[in-house]
């Protein structure tokens, strides 16, 4: 009996059942017998014997029962373990695909060879041959991982700026920029928020601040939905009303875009953007000229970027996000543009913002762009720009 009262504890389970055949025997034995569960069988007639072996088999039956329920248990989370580990598999493969094909646009298109090379070096455990890429971008596409990308048999690029394409990539990068970014922010400033993924970063830094008490009274004047969203749920956690003495936020109205989550013209937006005239808004008081006119400008606004232009310009894909960034660049005394490295290998048909505007430009070195960087800062240094490095 003492071995099996170590090897139970060894199993961390039941191992010793007594069978009592004379009660008066209990009496004899320590409490760690006589406390448990027994079986009892105090007549050796045929009727005692079967109820010893009807009461025999209920228990083990209920000793089987729960043995087999936790191996479902434990085969249950395996399984999860193993379809945890082929979401984590399919969606890091997405992640390093948009990565990959960031700077790529129809006019330089990235071959699926290359891709495939690119794609080997990253993972050189595991690689894959050209037709397993092509299946994989099919899956990703079907799975609605790759939104944005163009693909055939021979070539893939970026053809749409997805806001949910870019808020994961370079995320060291862009919270880098941003932590350097915040660090221009004094108590009372206007700032203007422009909207992105580097802008997105700024905003959590500027809440931290903002909690912390080591900035107060701070106006911000922003069409980014995500934004304004942050910064209205900080506030309302901590209980504040309209009128407080830590931040006030101005959202402009107008059309919601979903591929970059900013607020846009409700009216004919390119029209405005021949002529000049109109406003990001229905309303011309609930535009961004509007609320920016209203505070008498801005300290400082903080906007985001695609790429470049002609290595002279910050540029976007879509002429929709001009308007609101001339804008705020326009009724600003301090413009600063945020741009990881990546940013600058990519070459974009849209300008908002040229280089001899006096930019604050910060950015984050980053080795894979180090040449597009350098590259920038060439064309930068002779410009009444300056470039920051975070």
């Amino acid at each position: 009996m003492d071995w099996a009262i170590s090897r139970e504890a060894e199993l961390a389970r039941p191992f010793l059942r007594p069978l009592v055949v004379d009660e008066e025997a209990l009496t004899l034995l320590n409490d760690s017998i006589t406390s448990r569960r027994y079986l009892k069988c105090l007549s050796f007639s045929e009727e005692g014997i079967a109820s010893l072996a009807r009461s025999l088999s209920s228990e083990l039956f209920a000793w089987l029962a729960k043995e087999v329920e936790r191996a479902r248990d434990r085969n249950r989370l395996s399984t999860l373990g193993v379809l945890r580990d082929a979401e984590a598999t399919v969606h890091g493969l997405a992640e390093a695909i948009k990565a990959v094909v960031h700077p790529h646009r129809s006019t330089n298109p990235l071959s699926i060879a290359d891709l495939r090379v690119r794609l080997n070096s990253l993972r050189p455990s595991t690689p894959l041959a050209l037709e397993e890429i092509r299946d994989l971008l099919d899956t990703l596409q079907r799975q609605n991982l790759l939104s944005g990308v163009a693909y055939d048999d021979e070539f893939i690029y970026l053809s749409e700026e997805r806001y949910s394409f870019k808020s994961r990539l370079h995320l060291d990068l862009k919270r880098r920029v941003a932590r350097k970014a915040v660090e221009m922010v004094r108590t009372g400033d206007h700032l203007a928020l422009d909207g992105g993924s580097t802008v997105l970063e700024l905003t959590h830094q500027l809440i931290s601040r903002l909690k912390g008490g080591a900035l107060k009274n701070i106006s911000i004047v922003t069409h980014f939905i995500p934004a304004a969203y942050l910064l209205l749920n900080m506030l309302s956690d901590q209980g504040l009303g309209d009128i407080n003495s830590v931040c006030t936020v101005y959202v402009a109205g107008g059309r919601a875009r979903p591929i970059s989550l900013t607020l846009i013209s409700a009216g004919n937006l390119l029209a405005d953007l021949k002529t000049g005239e109109g406003d990001v808004s229905l309303e011309d008081g609930a535009g961004i000229r509007g609320m920016l006119e209203a505070l008498g400008g801005v300290d400082m606004a903080f906007l985001g970027t695609n790429g470049v232009f002609l290595d002279k310009w910050f540029a976007v894909s879509n002429p929709h996000e001009v308007f609101a960034k001339r804008l705020m660049l326009q009724h600003a005394r301090q413009r600063v543009i945020l741009a990881d490295a990546s940013k600058f290998a990519v070459q974009l048909n849209e300008p908002f913002a040229f280089f001899e505007q006096g930019l604050t430009i910060i950015t984050a070195p980053d080795p894979e762009y180090s040449h597009a960087l350098e590259d920038a800062r060439q064309a930068i240094e002779p410009t009444s720009s300056s470039l920051v490095f975070a």
